[in-house]
């Protein structure tokens, strides 16, 4: 409990929180470019897989958002925000 009244512990927390952010930005920022530049930088990814996200996104909208705290899955999704059209303050929200 003494851990939450410890400045430097929280400073931790908001520099985390911050580089986490930075990183997810810049997947988003990919997706924005377009989907040719998300399968150069990411040819794993199987045209089936991008075509359920894409799915997911015109049935459930930015609320897809909560499964990018998912390893892996959370990349795709994040990157398929911005190329599906997710507004950037939704994102960051």
């Amino acid at each position: 409990m003494d851990l939450l009244l410890e400045s430097q512990a929280w400073l931790v927390v908001i520099l985390l929180t911050i580089l986490g952010t930075a990183g997810n930005l810049a997947l988003y920022e990919l997706g924005k470019q377009g989907t040719q530049a998300v399968f150069q930088r990411f040819p794993r990814i199987r045209t089936e897989r991008w075509e359920k996200v894409g799915r997911l996104y015109e049935q459930y909208g930015a609320r897809v958002l909560a499964l990018s705290a998912v390893p892996l899955l959370g990349s795709l999704v994040t990157t398929a925000a911005g190329a599906f059209g997710v507004k950037r303050p939704t994102f960051l929200f």
